[in-house]
């Protein structure tokens, strides 16, 4: 149900000692992947997986991701802890004062058309002072909870804007970062430590990426010049993307993660950049 595209595990890595390891497990539309540490913070492998076909919608992942947990025998060992992120594309943000926990399908009634299965679930986001509410599949959930028992759930734009509210205030109190996936892009505005914009968007061509990116600056009334652009996800240097958004965004910077997230081991380093995993790295850290 799953085609490894990514993965690297550690020397240290053996799958004998899982019941004192800690695992993180991201879940999206487009694909599946897990990283693994001990207790001190040591990295110790992380695989990927893409789904060997495209879900038809995010209410078809459930036996996407089933397969693949059934098919891998690292991930189906027992573990210390084990936390969940899982990347919807819709969720409200609604301020703590104004938020209602009968009230969840109000906040969504615009922007998604909710089906009998789905659950509703709500995150604390801190830094903005405010409860991201989003749909999740209760097929997926069940599955989920009867594979992982005892596994916490967050949505993967809570634990990412959690753990990019402190970094790189040393340049610009206003910071604007972006995190790429398969044909989305997630935006996240700070000011200091206030979270002041968190949106998604789908887009197809480049042209599209840098349209919605320059829509936040206007937004917030900020310059490129002036604020810098951090990102994450599968991006490199050398590729049109990245030089593309170079042309606008001359302060275009990759999100550097932390020291104190892992120590790295020299496989990990040798062949990956961390920035491309900063989503899955922000589970342990930032949920």
């Amino acid at each position: 149900m799953g085609k490894i595209d990514l993965e690297v595990f550690e020397d240290k890595f053996l799958k004998k000692y899982s019941i004192y390891y800690e695992l993180s497990i991201l879940v999206g539309v487009d694909s599946l992947c897990y990283s693994i540490a001990d207790k001190y913070q040591q990295f110790l492998g992380l695989r990927k997986y893409s789904y060997s076909s495209p879900p038809a919608s995010f209410r078809d992942l459930a036996s996407h991701v089933s397969g693949i947990i059934q098919d891998d025998s690292i991930l189906r060992r027992p573990y210390a802890k084990t936390r969940l992120a899982i990347f919807h594309p819709y969720a409200a943000l609604v301020p703590n004062r104004l938020y209602n926990d009968a009230e969840k399908p109000a906040y969504l009634e615009k922007l998604i058309h909710l089906a009998p299965g789905d659950l509703l679930f709500s995150d604390e986001l801190p830094f903005a002072d405010a409860m991201a509410v989003y749909p999740l599949d209760g097929k997926l959930v069940e599955s989920l909870k009867a594979e992982f028992p005892g596994a916490t759930f967050c949505h993967a734009a809570s634990a990412l804007s959690r753990s990019l509210a402190p970094l790189h205030t040393d340049l610009s109190p206003t910071r604007i970062f972006f995190n790429l996936r398969d044909g989305v892009v997630q935006v996240f505005a700070f000011d200091k430590d206030d979270l002041v914009l968190l949106n998604a968007f789908t887009f197809l061509e480049r042209a599209d990426l840098v349209y919605y990116l320059m829509l936040v600056y206007q937004q917030l009334s900020w310059k490129p010049e002036s604020t810098p652009l951090y990102a994450a996800g599968l991006l490199v240097e050398d590729s049109a993307i990245y030089r593309n958004l170079l042309r606008y965004f001359p302060n275009l910077q990759f999100v550097k993660v932390p020291a104190q997230y892992f120590q790295f081991g020299a496989r990990f380093e040798l062949d990956f950049r961390k920035h491309w995993f900063m989503d899955l790295f922000s589970i342990s850290n930032g949920s």
